[in-house]
């Protein structure tokens, strides 16, 4: 699962969060790991906080944010349109998010990033996109699974020696 997110996620950088198809004369900005160094330094913090409170209390929320973080990028880069959700009459052009392939999402994903944005907004307001939390939150999760994995891992090992 890890393998997958960062090969995922390292194609994704390689081609600069765009198909590689994109128009020249569209200007693109590289990625960049300390984007929000200056206006939001907190925010790798906050989303940390979260999610690993996510994670220690209801742990299928990791599952569904990386496969929210998924879901929203695998076809024209993370634009946080998965997390759109239809005006409050319903009517109208229907959202990505109610979109058949979306229709069975689990609802901790989209938990997961209305708590982190909340917790953003108290500190950086109107600064940080809800696409950047999904990812930073994504991220955050596949870390913390691994530590689980690698854990559960060293546990089996651990009584093999015995």
């Amino acid at each position: 699962m890890t393998f997958l997110f960062f090969f995922f996620f390292s194609s994704f950088l390689s081609t600069g969060g765009r198909a590689k198809d994109t128009i020249s004369s569209v200007h693109q900005h590289e990625l960049s790991a300390d984007f929000y160094a200056k206006t939001c330094p907190q925010v790798d913090n906050i989303v940390g906080s979260v999610t690993s409170q996510r994670h220690k209390i209801l742990p299928v929320s990791g599952p569904a944010t990386i496969r929210l973080f998924f879901h929203d990028c695998f076809v024209q880069g993370c634009d946080g349109s998965i997390l759109l959700e239809a005006g409050a009459e319903g009517k109208g052009v229907a959202v990505e998010r109610q979109m058949f392939e979306n229709r069975n999402l689990g609802t901790e994903g989209f938990d997961t990033v209305n708590l982190a944005k909340a917790a953003v907004e108290k500190i950086c307001p109107g600064l940080v996109s809800c696409a950047d939390i999904l990812a930073i939150a994504a991220r955050d999760f596949v870390h913390l699974v691994g530590i689980l994995i690698r854990f559960v891992q060293l546990i089996k090992i651990y009584k093999n020696v015995l």
